[in-house]
């Protein structure tokens, strides 16, 4: 073997403990405890751990580079100090199946963002169709003119062709940012784990809600049933049966199916209404058994006060992009107090794919 110079020597052995230790340092950081193959990944425990400067380690931190892997979001890959959370992952426990065959994920199978929000919102609940995983701007097709059917007046009449007015309704993400403050002793002496995925869960369904609802249009905000231009109106001075049924005649001639048709209301407008009879001395009421004229009907907080709407919920779809939330932790903000702030974003948007005159509001209800 051709010998080296003694300084050519000197800075291959430097070379090789440089080396040497960077092999040492990456060996450290990729071996894994025996424990965390058993271990299972908990969404608190990483809260918990983002909110250190290391950030997340062990089975949450194989955890969080599988969802970031498979995530729609394009936030930098590996990073421990944020996490994306996929729906079906707030109803189940984040239990290890195989490190070596599935990352940390309990299964491949991601359960529709639909049926573990509809508990959590009232839209939901009422029929709202939602469209999940989208990554890109999105257009809804509607029919907002028929074709004219003739009948045949010989067997040789010809029928006038007519074309379908047709009309689209866009889908653009709008982002919604919930921020929940927890305590340090909370985070280490409680068991957070349901708590917070409750959390998670009723955040989003308070965004799906608002946006249906009430969203202005503005300012970053969908454009929400009750503020879209079009709608139809009721007198809600003194509210009565043939008023609700003139709502509930004004979906029907917009030729929204019975089978859609919902009605919302603050509590307070519920409990007006369940207490109001529909015919004096009949002994049956307005808003009866979650019921008004034969229709689901469900209150909420989040409707304006002293407001009664109506309409084929059905009509009404929410467009979400990505299949979960993107979680992030920020330790300084609280750092006096020592609690942790934890931020939630959510994107998603609201189109009515129906004749706007189908849904009725009823303002001031007296």
């Amino acid at each position: 073997m051709e010998q080296l110079s003694p300084a050519s020597e000197s800075i291959l052995q430097e070379l090789m403990a440089y080396h040497r230790g960077r092999l040492a340092e990456f060996e450290r950081a990729h071996r894994r405890n025996p424990e965390d193959r058993t271990r299972p990944a908990a969404l608190a425990r990483a809260i918990s751990q983002m909110a250190t400067p290391a950030g997340l380690s062990g089975p949450e931190r194989e955890w969080a580079k599988e969802t970031q892997r498979i995530a729609p979001s394009r936030f930098p890959r590996d990073d421990p100090h944020r996490l994306w959370v996929p729906f079906g992952a707030l109803t189940r426990d984040l239990n290890v199946a195989s490190a070596g065959a599935g990352g940390y994920l309990v299964d491949a199978v991601t359960l529709p963002a639909r049926d573990i929000l509809r508990p959590w919102s009232v839209t939901l609940q009422g029929g709202v169709t939602m469209i999940e995983s989208i990554t890109s701007n999105a257009f809804l097709p509607m029919t907002s003119g028929t074709v004219s059917v003739q009948w045949m007046s010989t067997e040789s009449a010809q029928a006038s062709p007519s074309t379908p007015a047709l009309a689209q309704a866009a889908l653009t993400p709008k982002t919604a940012i919930g921020v929940i403050v927890a305590s340090r002793q909370f985070m280490q002496q409680a068991d957070p784990e349901a708590w917070i995925r409750r959390e998670l869960l009723r955040t989003c369904g308070a965004v799906i809600d608002t946006a249906v609802l009430n969203g202005s249009g503005a300012s970053g905000q969908p454009l929400g049933v009750l503020n879209a231009p079009g709608i139809s109106t009721q007198s809600g001075t003194s509210l009565a049966w043939s008023g609700v049924l003139a709502m509930k005649r004004n979906a029907a001639a917009a030729n929204a199916q019975d089978g859609t048709i919902a009605f919302l209301a603050t509590p307070a407008v519920r409990e007006l209404l369940e207490a109001r009879e529909r015919a004096s001395g009949g002994g049956t009421f307005i808003w009866q058994d979650d019921r008004i004229a034969a229709c689901p009907a469900f209150a909420t907080t989040l409707m304006p006060a002293a407001t009664l709407l109506c309409g084929p919920l059905g009509e009404v779809v929410v467009g979400l992009w990505g299949g979960g939330i993107t979680v992030e932790v920020d330790p300084y903000t609280q750092f006096q107090t020592g609690r942790v702030q934890i931020r939630v974003l959510v994107s998603c948007d609201v189109a009515i794919g129906c004749d706007r005159a189908a849904f009725t509001r009823a303002a001031s209800i007296t």
